[in-house]
């Protein structure tokens, strides 16, 4: 009776992390594909860089990049990280249905590697200010390996680690 209770629970905690993956990716790929619409007004990302450019300025006394050059490499950083999670809560939701690792790693590109060229190529096509740029799909793409290499690279050294720790009593 006690194990047909854990195998629920098991089954149930597998659905509520899947539930829950679904709805972060969901809004992460609204977050996404809301700043592909207008270009044309970031104060937000503007602001950041000229405070970052004031503080190095500040610090090194030198002026080498303009406040310009630091949005941009904001801009293609955010592109990475936003990606990244994206990959690691896919890969997560996807795990909690399969159980399987290299399974819920494929499925994971299967599922992820278009996203970003419907974000380039649909969206931003469309949006003013916007055009499609090979550059970021690429770092789109980087994000995503990136969270797969960490979740695979995560399983085998868990499954190594299961494998060799063996305790003698």
């Amino acid at each position: 009776m006690n194990i047909h209770r854990e195998v629920e629970h098991k089954k149930r905690t597998r659905w509520i992390i899947f539930i829950n993956s679904l709805l972060i990716a969901g809004v992460i790929g609204f977050v996404l594909f809301q700043g592909s619409r207008d270009y044309t007004d970031d104060r937000a990302t503007k602001e950041l860089a000229q405070k970052i450019h004031t503080k190095l300025v500040e610090l090194t006394g030198s002026d080498e990049r303009s406040s310009s050059e630091i949005e941009l490499i904001i801009r293609k950083v955010a592109h990475v990280v936003e990606y990244m999670i994206l990959g690691t809560v896919l890969l997560t939701g996807i795990y909690a249905i399969t159980g399987r690792w290299w399974l819920s790693l494929l499925l994971t590109l299967v599922v992820a590697v278009p996203i970003p060229f419907i974000d380039e190529f649909y969206y931003q096509s469309k949006a003013i200010g916007r055009s499609v740029q090979f550059f970021d799909i690429v770092l789109d793409e980087f994000g995503i390996l990136i969270s797969i290499i960490v979740g695979g690279i995560n399983q085998v050294e868990r499954k190594l680690s299961m494998m060799c720790s063996f305790r003698r009593f």
